[in-house]
């Protein structure tokens, strides 16, 4: 087998290391009184969003440390984390039944 990686002399489709995209804002919510973010999942590295099963697995990648540890320390209802998840998803367009085969559409 040839080696399929190679220096920059020969003529490329696609320059991955240039490219640039207009994001949305972050997708952002109030839990106990804080404004927390969630990062858009076009920016999560797509070798994570392959292990999501789950659209609840998005807060793995998606929130940061200090939004972890407020939303494990807070109570949330079933009912609201739900709300959560399904208007994160419709935010940044994601199919919840796509789970492991391709969340961007």
């Amino acid at each position: 087998m040839t080696d399929n990686v190679t220096q920059l002399n020969q003529r490329v489709n696609t320059n991955l290391d240039e490219m640039e995209r207009d994001a949305k804002p972050p997708f952002a919510f109030v839990l106990a009184g804080q404004r927390v973010e969630m990062k858009d999942p076009a920016e999560i590295d797509f070798k994570d969003l392959m292990t999501i099963e789950h659209p609840a697995n998005f807060l793995k990648y998606a929130l940061s440390d200090s939004a972890k540890e407020l939303l494990a320390k807070t109570k949330l209802e079933g009912w609201k984390f739900n709300k959560l998840i399904e208007d994160y998803m419709k935010y940044y367009d994601l199919d919840p039944n796509a789970a492991g085969k391709g969340w961007l559409s």
